[in-house]
Protein backbone atom coordinates (compact mmCIF):
# COMPACT_ATOMS: atom_id res chain seq x y z
CA UNK A 1 0.00 0.00 0.00
CA UNK A 2 1.26 3.59 -0.45
CA UNK A 3 2.41 5.80 1.95
CA UNK A 4 -0.52 8.45 3.03
CA UNK A 5 2.41 11.23 2.12
CA UNK A 6 2.60 9.67 -1.16
CA UNK A 7 -1.12 9.38 -1.73
CA UNK A 8 -1.36 12.84 -0.63
CA UNK A 9 1.28 14.01 -2.72
CA UNK A 10 -0.10 12.60 -5.33
CA UNK A 11 -3.46 14.46 -4.78
CA UNK A 12 -1.42 17.96 -4.75
CA UNK A 13 0.23 16.87 -8.43
CA UNK A 14 -3.86 15.95 -9.52
CA UNK A 15 -4.76 19.68 -8.20
CA UNK A 16 -1.25 20.87 -10.27
CA UNK A 17 -2.72 18.83 -13.51
CA UNK A 18 -5.81 21.09 -13.82
CA UNK A 19 -4.24 24.17 -13.67
CA UNK A 20 -0.67 23.46 -15.31
CA UNK A 21 -0.26 20.09 -17.49
CA UNK A 22 3.88 21.17 -17.72
CA UNK A 23 4.53 21.70 -14.42
CA UNK A 24 2.75 18.90 -13.15
CA UNK A 25 5.52 16.57 -16.07
CA UNK A 26 7.73 18.21 -14.86
CA UNK A 27 6.93 17.35 -11.26
CA UNK A 28 7.01 13.72 -12.32
CA UNK A 29 9.93 13.34 -14.40
CA UNK A 30 12.26 15.42 -11.61
CA UNK A 31 10.71 12.57 -9.58
CA UNK A 32 11.77 9.62 -11.32
CA UNK A 33 15.17 11.49 -11.68
CA UNK A 34 15.80 12.09 -8.30
CA UNK A 35 14.72 8.23 -7.29
CA UNK A 36 17.38 7.17 -9.61
CA UNK A 37 19.81 9.22 -8.59
CA UNK A 38 19.23 8.40 -4.72
CA UNK A 39 19.49 5.01 -5.80
CA UNK A 40 22.56 5.28 -7.21
CA UNK A 41 23.90 7.03 -4.47
CA UNK A 42 23.23 4.33 -2.33
CA UNK A 43 20.83 6.16 0.33
CA UNK A 44 18.13 3.87 2.74
CA UNK A 45 14.80 2.74 1.23
CA UNK A 46 13.49 5.40 3.55
CA UNK A 47 16.10 7.75 2.10
CA UNK A 48 15.09 7.52 -2.05
CA UNK A 49 11.61 7.43 -1.00
CA UNK A 50 11.99 11.01 0.59
CA UNK A 51 13.98 12.28 -2.17
CA UNK A 52 11.28 11.15 -4.57
CA UNK A 53 8.32 12.62 -1.96
CA UNK A 54 9.97 16.17 -2.60
CA UNK A 55 10.55 15.76 -5.79
CA UNK A 56 6.99 15.23 -6.48
CA UNK A 57 5.88 18.16 -4.90
CA UNK A 58 8.96 21.02 -5.09
CA UNK A 59 6.77 23.00 -7.55
CA UNK A 60 3.18 22.85 -5.28
CA UNK A 61 3.94 26.82 -4.83
CA UNK A 62 3.61 27.57 -9.16
CA UNK A 63 -0.12 27.09 -8.09
CA UNK A 64 -0.30 30.51 -6.63
CA UNK A 65 1.50 32.26 -9.99
CA UNK A 66 -0.79 34.32 -12.07
CA UNK A 67 -1.47 33.03 -15.53
CA UNK A 68 0.08 36.25 -17.02
CA UNK A 69 3.28 34.70 -15.20
CA UNK A 70 2.65 30.72 -15.44
CA UNK A 71 1.50 30.90 -19.26
CA UNK A 72 2.55 33.99 -20.82
CA UNK A 73 5.62 33.58 -23.11
CA UNK A 74 8.36 35.96 -23.92
CA UNK A 75 10.56 37.85 -21.46
CA UNK A 76 9.39 38.13 -17.31
CA UNK A 77 9.81 41.31 -16.57
CA UNK A 78 11.82 41.80 -12.96
CA UNK A 79 8.57 41.63 -10.57
CA UNK A 80 7.06 38.69 -12.54
CA UNK A 81 10.66 37.16 -11.74
CA UNK A 82 10.91 37.96 -8.25
CA UNK A 83 7.10 36.19 -7.99
CA UNK A 84 8.64 33.38 -10.18
CA UNK A 85 11.47 33.34 -7.68
CA UNK A 86 9.13 33.47 -4.04
CA UNK A 87 8.01 30.00 -5.53
CA UNK A 88 10.20 27.94 -3.44
CA UNK A 89 9.08 29.64 -0.27
CA UNK A 90 5.64 29.13 -1.17
CA UNK A 91 6.00 25.87 -1.64
CA UNK A 92 7.28 25.28 1.63
CA UNK A 93 4.61 27.62 3.24
CA UNK A 94 1.54 24.95 1.84
CA UNK A 95 3.58 21.76 2.44
CA UNK A 96 4.19 23.30 6.00
CA UNK A 97 0.30 23.62 6.79
CA UNK A 98 0.03 19.49 5.78
CA UNK A 99 1.03 17.38 8.56
CA UNK A 100 2.17 14.35 6.54
CA UNK A 101 4.35 16.31 4.02
CA UNK A 102 5.38 19.03 6.51
CA UNK A 103 9.04 16.92 6.51
CA UNK A 104 9.45 18.27 2.95
CA UNK A 105 8.98 21.40 3.82
CA UNK A 106 13.02 22.38 4.31
CA UNK A 107 14.45 20.59 1.23
CA UNK A 108 11.55 21.66 -1.16
CA UNK A 109 12.28 25.17 0.17
CA UNK A 110 16.34 25.01 -0.71
CA UNK A 111 15.94 23.27 -3.93
CA UNK A 112 17.01 26.79 -6.30
CA UNK A 113 19.94 27.20 -3.87
CA UNK A 114 23.39 27.16 -5.74
CA UNK A 115 26.87 25.01 -4.53
CA UNK A 116 28.43 28.42 -4.74
CA UNK A 117 26.05 30.64 -2.70
CA UNK A 118 24.15 32.72 -5.31
CA UNK A 119 21.18 30.49 -5.09
CA UNK A 120 17.64 31.42 -3.46
CA UNK A 121 15.69 32.15 -1.08
CA UNK A 122 18.33 32.03 1.34
CA UNK A 123 22.16 32.17 -0.31
CA UNK A 124 23.01 28.86 0.53
CA UNK A 125 26.07 27.51 -0.33
CA UNK A 126 27.76 23.85 -0.36
CA UNK A 127 27.33 21.55 2.62
CA UNK A 128 24.66 24.11 4.37
CA UNK A 129 21.99 22.91 1.38
CA UNK A 130 20.23 20.00 2.48
CA UNK A 131 21.85 16.71 0.81
CA UNK A 132 18.27 16.11 -0.48
CA UNK A 133 18.06 19.34 -1.85
CA UNK A 134 21.50 19.03 -4.01
CA UNK A 135 19.84 15.76 -5.57
CA UNK A 136 16.56 17.38 -6.18
CA UNK A 137 18.28 20.54 -7.56
CA UNK A 138 20.24 18.59 -10.31
CA UNK A 139 17.17 16.39 -11.32
CA UNK A 140 14.97 19.37 -11.42
CA UNK A 141 17.88 20.77 -13.51
CA UNK A 142 17.99 17.67 -15.92
CA UNK A 143 14.91 17.26 -16.30
CA UNK A 144 14.19 20.81 -17.19
CA UNK A 145 16.61 20.80 -19.41
CA UNK A 146 16.05 17.32 -21.91
CA UNK A 147 11.89 18.36 -21.68
CA UNK A 148 12.26 21.87 -22.49
CA UNK A 149 10.00 24.87 -21.25
CA UNK A 150 8.14 27.50 -22.59
CA UNK A 151 10.72 29.60 -23.28
CA UNK A 152 13.77 26.71 -24.03
CA UNK A 153 13.98 23.98 -26.78
CA UNK A 154 14.46 20.30 -25.10
CA UNK A 155 18.35 19.43 -25.13
CA UNK A 156 19.55 15.83 -26.36
CA UNK A 157 21.01 14.43 -23.18
CA UNK A 158 24.40 14.88 -23.78
CA UNK A 159 24.20 18.63 -24.18
CA UNK A 160 22.15 18.35 -20.95
CA UNK A 161 24.64 16.91 -19.06
CA UNK A 162 27.72 18.47 -20.44
CA UNK A 163 25.54 22.02 -19.13
CA UNK A 164 25.86 20.58 -15.67
CA UNK A 165 29.39 19.71 -15.88
CA UNK A 166 29.81 22.81 -16.88
CA UNK A 167 27.78 24.44 -13.34
CA UNK A 168 29.73 21.80 -11.72
CA UNK A 169 30.97 22.96 -8.31
CA UNK A 170 29.15 26.21 -8.92
CA UNK A 171 25.51 26.02 -9.64
CA UNK A 172 25.20 22.08 -8.46
CA UNK A 173 27.04 19.81 -5.89
CA UNK A 174 29.75 18.07 -8.01
CA UNK A 175 29.15 14.88 -6.16
CA UNK A 176 25.93 14.64 -7.50
CA UNK A 177 26.29 15.93 -11.07
CA UNK A 178 29.34 13.20 -11.30
CA UNK A 179 26.70 10.88 -9.91
CA UNK A 180 24.15 11.23 -12.72
CA UNK A 181 26.86 11.76 -15.55
CA UNK A 182 28.07 7.96 -14.27
CA UNK A 183 24.01 7.09 -14.29
CA UNK A 184 23.67 7.92 -17.49
CA UNK A 185 26.83 6.34 -19.20
CA UNK A 186 26.51 3.12 -17.12
CA UNK A 187 22.52 3.27 -18.96
CA UNK A 188 24.49 3.88 -22.75
CA UNK A 189 26.76 1.26 -22.18
CA UNK A 190 23.93 -1.00 -20.90
CA UNK A 191 21.60 -0.52 -24.21
CA UNK A 192 24.79 -0.41 -26.38
CA UNK A 193 25.45 -3.98 -25.36
CA UNK A 194 21.62 -4.78 -25.47
CA UNK A 195 21.98 -3.78 -28.85
CA UNK A 196 24.68 -5.63 -30.15
CA UNK A 197 23.20 -9.00 -28.33
CA UNK A 198 20.12 -9.03 -30.34
CA UNK A 199 22.25 -7.78 -33.50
Amino acid sequence: MMPQSFLIAMGLLAVIKERDEATYAHSKGTAQWARRLATAMRLSRDGIAYVELCALVHDVGKIALSDLVLFGSGSLSETETEKVRAHPVTSERILNQIPALQHCAVVVRAHHERFDGLGYPDGLFGYSIPFEARILAVSDAFQSMIAGTKNRAALPARQALEQLQHGRGSHWDPEVVDQLVALLVAGARRKAQLQLSTA
